[in-house]
């Protein structure tokens, strides 16, 4: 094969690699590529729906004012969320669900007596390793009896924000508990802006990914 005939043949064998790369931009080109001032991704508002609390707001702050609106939406395969907002919502589920504590930190999460949630705290990877071993991600519930704690808890190594939904569907009273101490925990209560929700959701190391 001469030269030329050689090039123009790897020019358009390319064309098909490069276009396949193009359009798979996919949960796992964002997972290792996300650091904040890597501006790759563009987050639009949200334009559909009749919820005021999250019309012309992006995902990354929606998702601190009313998680469950976000859930409930991406559970439907065919919704609207899914079809217009697809990468930005594969982002922020995945990342939603698994938010890195803070350095030496496990996390509980406690049930009411009516089994809905009843939000979290962190506790001591030491502790929780050493007092209640059977509970660490392992889908059992404990108690503290050495305080005589009656209520429930579970221990997992992430925040997951879907875990009052998980428990009871349009729990808007867990959800606001829930998001109340995230906030408190992350951003020592704090408001979060729509810069800072940006920020935190597209800087990988606050995930476990």
């Amino acid at each position: 094969m001469s030269s030329l005939k050689y090039k123009i043949s790897l020019f358009f064998d390319t064309i098909p690699l490069i276009y396949r790369k193009e359009q798979s931009k996919s949960w796992d080109l964002y997972r290792k590529s996300n650091k904040i001032g890597e501006n790759i991704m563009i987050w639009d508002k949200i334009n559909f729906g009749t919820n005021a609390k999250v019309k012309n707001k992006i995902l990354p702050l929606i998702i601190f004012i009313d998680p469950d609106w976000f859930y409930t939406q991406y559970e439907y395969k065919d919704s609207f969320l899914r079809k217009k907002f697809g990468n930005q919502a594969e982002i922020i589920y995945h990342r939603s669900r698994n938010i890195k504590p803070k350095k030496g930190h496990y996390i509980k999460y406690f049930l009411f007596s009516d089994y809905t949630s009843d939000s979290f705290l962190p506790i001591s990877i030491e502790e929780a390793e050493k007092k209640f071993s059977d509970c660490i991600e392992t889908g059992n519930y404990c108690q503290d009896i050495e305080l005589f704690d009656s209520q429930q808890f579970k221990i997992l190594k992430k925040i997951d924000l879907i875990y009052s939904r998980s428990l009871k569907k349009y729990d808007k009273k867990s959800n606001r508990i829930f998001i109340k101490d995230l906030k408190e925990y992350l951003f020592d209560g704090k408001n979060i802006t729509e810069k800072k929700a940006v920020e935190f959701f597209e800087n990988i190391d606050n995930f476990i990914l």
